[in-house]
């Protein structure tokens, strides 16, 4: 169709679709491959936790996590997942914080 070897296009495809089944069976191990390779990677990141959300500001990226956007905290041994109500996820570390915070950002969603 467009090009002279028609079997490019299905093998691009092909490979198209395993990138994607990869995807869907390992988001965890392929997010973090994402964010280890991606241009915000090694950078430093400012975190301010205040009365209207969570905000995180870097060289490349601001973002804002109101506490209204939260839908629910799921608490792991090692960190906090906030999950939006738009579907996102961010991932806090617990060794950032003290108990009495940790504390105080799962109420403040609840």
């Amino acid at each position: 169709m467009f090009t002279e070897q028609p079997k490019v296009l299905g093998y691009f495809l092909v490979a198209l679709g395993i990138l994607e089944l990869l995807h869907i069976r390992f988001r965890r191990a392929w997010w973090l491959a994402r964010q280890k390779l991606g241009k915000s990677a090694n950078a430093e990141v400012t975190l301010t936790i205040d009365d209207d959300g969570i905000t995180t500001n870097s060289a490349h990226a601001q973002s804002t996590l109101l506490w209204s956007d939260i839908e629910r905290v799921i608490e792991t041994d090692l960190g906090l997942i906030l999950v939006a109500k738009s579907g996102g996820r961010q991932y806090l570390s617990k060794s950032l914080f003290s108990a009495e915070l940790v504390r105080e950002i799962i109420a403040k969603t609840q």
